[in-house]
């Protein structure tokens, strides 16, 4: 048996470890021929190449439109496709093209992840050179920096220069960096993860006029830029004094997201965000990356982190991605990491997609297992029944799924706080944070014009929920006090969730099953979910607590829990269950956060007076009606301070008579 060949790339040429002559007995491609990875097939066709005579190069790949990993790719002769004449050109250029069509064309199942040929030509079309493998050179490194992979560019900036001057100086150069080390990270065609940010000649001004317009119109919008030792520019990020207002007030559980969207060319986009109390979507912060790698996202959650005051979220919400797990360990470590569970539901069948098809009951006991089960031992039985019952024992997503369960099985998660973003609220595209698709032939100026347009386009939506809620009462559907309590307090939107679980009490019986000093613990059969909960209610402490967990994961009480409370004798909501973020006043917290006399330093005084204003004109822009309030109490207020300051100067500077 011949020994592996050994593939050495050199200065961009492919050196094999020892000598190949024509004839050679190793495998040739053919259709069906498997390969574990896209690199090993890569590797695998520029080796018989060699062999035979002839360069390869990359013609066209797909990716898929779910995770955007790369899922087909079409490996060709370098000579295949022909010489584009033009018949202005002065001067004409030697071509290597004469329309070979020697190829081998791979793509990746969706089943088991392998690589197979599903289509090889052999036949070319002019004479190989056999015998002359050592100066066959490799494509990779030229195919890798084509504009269709992705971002492989970047403009240069003058080293130790301010942040503005860096922009601007790198809008005016347009000078474009091409990563020319990339063919020394081996075969993987532009596979691999890392990229660099890119940019094309004027689009540094773009982001200069951007920044410099936002920080206009919004007076604490913030911007950070990283670069890296050669003071190119790697990543941005930045959030508007919106996004910096919101998080005050929900910034309880935050959910970040990266996608791909296309503006010409390939940008990695991230997002974080949350929910008001109206259900709807904020923004608090936005990024454009360079690659998906673990210390890109530390450097954009200690970025983000910073502009919001360095308040640590108590959930944050993700896909399963290592690299963001690692990331959030290191920056995040006091905050609560748990995946989105729709998103891994929601994968079932792209992983398992011809699987589920042969076995239609599978997802019924994929469900059971993660929503039914109460307790740990309780799932940790169900996960292996299933895997045993449908010999799944193999399958690796599975087994990473199992090794990461305390980041989305719900019974490791009693007690934190989603907010409903671990379900369909998070920004899982572009086209949802704006609404309306975005063109692939959308240039970056045109696509910061549509990022504001959200922004004001999301700031009228809230101004509408806030002025329904405060101005509509909601129908009541039963005498329940509950219900009554809660449609003074809460929003319209979390209002009509919590009306569904007094309505669904009817459907509940209660049992009491033990008393333990203050501790009382009830039984409550669902007869609507056809379950049994558990509800434990101390009445010296007013806690309660329900094996559903409903208010732990989404903020407000559970129907199990109300008629526990009825069971009890108990007529009003005890005020812990009542959470701010979920109340019509949630936003108001426009209070000093010291006592003046305290507050010596002037620059202190500037920045809490700053941080108000920013408060109050958040608040007093929602409607004309509050915007007239607050103008004539500034106006008065302009008028009292005027008068004290006077009084100061006069003793500080006191008037001298001359004899």
């Amino acid at each position: 048996m011949d020994p592996p060949v050994q593939l050495h790339l050199v200065g961009g040429v492919v050196f094999v470890g020892e000598t190949a002559q024509p004839g050679d007995p190793r495998p040739e491609p053919c259709e069906g021929m498997e390969f574990d990875s896209y690199e090993e097939a890569f590797a695998f066709y520029i080796a018989y190449g060699r062999r035979e005579g002839f360069r390869v190069s990359t013609k066209s790949s797909r990716r898929s439109k779910k995770d955007n990993d790369y899922v087909e790719a079409k490996l060709v002769c370098w000579r295949s496709g022909k010489k584009i004449e033009k018949p202005q050109a002065l001067y004409r250029r030697r071509s290597s093209k004469i329309g070979c069509n020697a190829a081998m064309h791979v793509r990746k199942r969706d089943v088991d992840k392998k690589w197979f040929v599903y289509h090889f030509v052999k036949e070319h079309n002019h004479e190989l050179a056999r015998g002359s493998s050592r100066l066959i050179r490799s494509q990779a490194e030229a195919d890798s920096a084509t504009p269709a992979d992705g971002i492989g560019r970047a403009l240069c900036a003058a080293s130790g220069a301010k942040r503005s001057r860096i922009l601007a100086e790198m809008g005016r150069k347009g000078c474009i960096y091409e990563n020319a080390g990339r063919a020394e990270e081996g075969l993987g065609n532009g596979l691999e993860r890392e990229r660099h940010f890119s940019l094309e000649e004027g689009h540094a001004r773009v982001l200069l006029d951007f920044f410099t317009h936002m920080q206009k119109v919004n007076p604490s919008f913030l911007y950070t830029l990283d670069l890296d030792d050669q003071q190119r520019l790697k990543n941005v990020f930045w959030v508007d004094s919106k996004g910096r207002h919101d998080y005050i007030s929900f910034g309880d559980a935050v959910s970040v997201d990266t996608m791909y969207i296309t503006i010409k060319y390939k940008v990695l986009f991230s997002a974080v965000s949350g929910l008001n109390h109206h259900g709807q979507q904020l923004l608090f912060g936005c990024a454009i990356l360079s690659d998906e790698t673990t210390a890109t996202f530390v450097w954009l959650m200690k970025s983000w982190l910073k502009a919001v005051g360095g308040k640590v979220p108590q959930t944050i919400i993700t896909d399963q991605d290592e690299a963001l797990k690692s990331a959030i360990k290191r920056a995040l470590p006091n905050s609560k990491h748990r995946f989105c569970i729709w998103d891994i539901k929601r994968k079932i069948s792209e992983k398992l997609g011809h699987f589920t098809c042969q076995h239609k009951n599978f997802i019924d006991e994929f469900s059971k297992c993660v929503f039914k089960s109460r307790t740990d031992k309780e799932f940790e039985t169900r996960w292996d029944e299933m895997i045993d019952k449908f010999e799944l024992q193999e399958n690796d997503w599975l087994k990473k799924l199992y090794e990461d369960r305390k980041y989305w099985i719900p019974i490791f998660l009693k007690e934190t706080l989603s907010v409903g973003l671990s379900s369909s609220q998070r920004i899982e595209n572009i086209n949802f944070l704006f609404d309306k698709p975005v063109s692939r032939r959308c240039t970056l100026k045109e696509f910061l014009k549509r990022y504001e347009d959200a922004l004001n386009d999301r700031c009228e939506k809230e101004a509408k929920a806030d002025f329904e809620t405060w101005h509509s009462k909601p129908t009541l559907k039963s005498p329940s006090p509950y219900e009554m309590q809660a449609s003074l307090v809460y929003t319209r939107y979390v209002f009509e969730k919590f009306q569904a679980e007094v309505m669904g009490t009817r459907a509940c019986h209660v049992f009491r099953e033990k008393e333990d000093g203050q501790t009382v613990t009830f039984c409550v059969k669902d007869l609507e979910q056809d379950e049994e909960f558990i509800v434990t209610w101390n009445g010296a402490e007013s806690k309660i607590s329900c094996l559903c967990c409903s208010f732990e994961f989404y903020g407000y009480l559970c129907r199990h829990a109300m008629i526990a409370f009825q069971f009890s004798g108990v007529s009003k909501l005890p005020s812990p269950y009542i959470l701010k973020r979920w109340t019509k006043d949630a936003k108001c917290h426009l209070t000093l956060c010291r006592e003046p006399d305290a507050v010596t330093s002037r620059l202190k005084r500037f920045n809490d007076l700053c941080q108000q204003a920013i408060r109050l004109a958040n608040e007093a822009s929602l409607t004309q009606e509050s915007y007239n309030i607050s103008l004539f109490a500034l106006e008065e207020v302009k008028g009292k301070y005027a008068n004290v300051v006077d009084s100061h100067v006069a003793v500080a500077n006191p008037t001298h008579f001359n004899n």
